[in-house]
């Protein structure tokens, strides 16, 4: 009689926090979607258990990725990503830069007067 002990942890019934260790999300602005992550040099040669963070090590050793497309990548929802990667990241394994904010919009006014500056500099017609 089987009694189930060889499932592994990967299999599509187990789940995903028990694939997590059971640990709590981090703050979102830690590891937002859009954040970039990278392996360390200490990463890239550190022996790593846990499946999915060996996955994360070997995806991120050909460069950075956003933490959306590492989830995606790995097949793992977004939130166990983030546990996976702040404990990467907790093991000194894994380094994160927050997102780039949006830029504000240039004041219109402002380019209305380079603009006319412009013109009369360069003599050009509108």
């Amino acid at each position: 009689m089987d009694d189930g002990s060889d499932l592994e942890l990967t299999n599509s019934l187990v789940p995903y926090y028990v694939r997590a260790g059971g640990a709590a999300l981090p703050p979102e602005e830690e590891f937002d979607r859009t954040s970039w992550v990278a392996i360390t040099p200490e990463g890239l040669h550190a022996r790593i258990v846990d499946r999915d963070a060996a996955n994360i090590r070997d995806l991120l050793g050909s460069g950075p990725l956003s933490v959306h497309e590492v989830a995606a990548r790995i097949g793992v929802p977004l939130g166990v990503c983030r546990v996976l990667l702040a404990q990467l990241r907790d093991d000194g394994l894994l380094v994160s830069r927050p997102p780039i904010p949006k830029a504000e919009a240039p004041d219109r006014e402002l380019l209305d007067r380079v603009r006319a500056g412009l013109i009369a500099h360069l003599r050009i017609g509108a």
